[in-house]
């Protein structure tokens, strides 16, 4: 077997494989239940949430007119008891006030104003984190989508490979074979071998990031695309 048909039977496998010939993982979660579950659960969306209500929470608050503030005093006159003197004495006294603070005509609705706004600008940002998070997920559904394929590829021709290089060496042994095949076989191996090991370390680079995003724990099930 030389080297035109090693290259020949790698190309009709990969045809093989791209055709839906290789098993194909079962139920694979739709990137919409994803996205989803990313609106409802991702970090960064919920703390942009809890500013959002914050800043709501503070119109009212600051269009509210402030607490009025009570006053008591006492004088006692003849012993440092509570009241001593207060029925024979013109000295002793209970004084018992109220204020009010009143800020000038229009500032409550000015701080109003700038508070709605506030809130407004917070959740412009809510907006921009989901459609950022959005992103970032669907490139990681793709990019896994991707990986899957490829690898179910390369360990398809990985396969046939193995099957050649057996063929091959025995060719070889019994003199109806070279070695050059064989040699050259194994290095096309290797290089597969590789390429299956970088896909599978993307692959769990692209899980971690992926579950970060949905905030699952880093040791739950592997996300099925």
């Amino acid at each position: 077997m030389n080297v035109v048909s090693l290259t020949a039977t790698l190309v009709l496998a990969t045809a093989f494989s791209a055709f839906g010939q290789t098993p194909v993982a079962s139920m694979p979660t739709p990137l919409s239940q994803l996205l989803a579950e990313a609106g409802a659960n991702n970090p960064q969306i919920s703390a942009a949430n809890y500013r959002v209500r914050a800043a709501r929470q503070m119109a009212p608050l600051v269009t509210t007119l402030p607490d009025p503030k009570l006053t008591y005093q006492q004088l006692s006159v003849g012993s440092p008891k509570p009241f001593a003197g207060y029925t024979n004495s013109d000295f002793a006294y209970i004084g018992v006030g109220a204020s009010q603070e009143l800020p000038y005509p229009g500032k409550l609705r000015a701080r109003g104003a700038v508070a709605e706004r506030d809130a407004d600008t917070k959740q412009a940002e809510v907006e921009a984190t989901k459609t950022s998070i959005a992103d970032a997920l669907k490139a990681d559904y793709l990019q896994l989508a991707y990986l899957q394929q490829t690898l179910g590829i390369l360990q398809q021709n990985k396969s046939v490979l193995d099957q050649l290089i057996q063929d091959a060496t025995a060719h070889y042994q019994v003199g109806h074979g070279m070695q050059q095949d064989v040699l050259q076989a194994q290095v096309n191996r290797t290089k597969i071998v590789k390429e299956i090991t970088m896909h599978h370390q993307q692959m769990g680079e692209i899980q971690a990031h992926l579950k970060g995003l949905l905030n699952r724990d880093q040791g739950a099930i592997e996300v099925e695309i």
